[in-house]
């Protein structure tokens, strides 16, 4: 007795899922020297990942059109924000990590919870590498500090930062004319309810 066609397709494997993409996409990106990966384990480190992407996509169409269809002013001015929030995160990571070299581990590419990224602006590589330094000082900072209540500024300050970082993000994808979404999870940031996402 043969089976029923719908039993039939049920039975069969499904195809890819966006875990496989990701990690089919993961190991070919391993391949580029170029290339960063991320796995981030904190709150802000989501929430920046989320505006990096956006912000390399924008940050790439000023560039490319620059001189052409936007003025190399304008560029230039979400340029030097991009790199003031960059300087920010800088200074707050050589503060925090005493002024040692952070070494980050490169998360695997076959680990589903690993992200893959190449950046296609200098700007979004610093600001990328900021953001894998930044996450592991803050999830160190959670697990292994006596008294969080004493952090209290430590997390401050990076609320600071992001909410700029958000403001910059939306005002790059604006001016290029492409799409950011801000993390849902930014509307509760630091414990507040942000209105309207600002």
């Amino acid at each position: 007795m043969s089976q029923s066609p719908a039993i039939s397709e049920r039975s069969e494997p499904h195809g890819k899922t966006r875990r496989d993409d990701r990690i089919q996409r993961n190991r070919q990106l391993f391949q580029n020297p170029q290339a960063q990966f991320f796995r981030t384990r904190t709150p802000e480190g989501r929430m920046l990942i989320g505006m990096l992407i956006a912000l390399d996509r924008g940050l790439h169409v000023l560039r490319l059109r620059a001189g052409h269809q936007f003025t190399i002013v304008e560029v230039m001015e979400h340029v030097k924000q991009v790199r003031d929030v960059v300087t920010d995160l800088q200074g707050l990571i050589a503060e925090w990590s005493g002024g040692s070299d952070l070494m980050t581990e490169r998360p695997r590419p076959d680990d589903p919870q690993t992200m893959g990224f190449l950046p296609r602006t200098e700007e979004s590589r610093q600001l990328g590498l900021c953001v894998s330094q930044l996450d592991g000082l803050l999830m160190r900072i959670r697990l292994t500090s006596d008294d969080l209540q004493k952090q209290q500024k430590v997390f401050e300050r990076v609320a600071t930062v992001v909410k700029r970082c958000h403001t910059v993000t939306e005002q790059v994808a604006q001016g290029a004319g492409t799409r950011y979404d801000p993390p849902r999870t930014f509307q509760q940031l630091n414990g507040h309810k942000i209105q309207g996402g600002k």
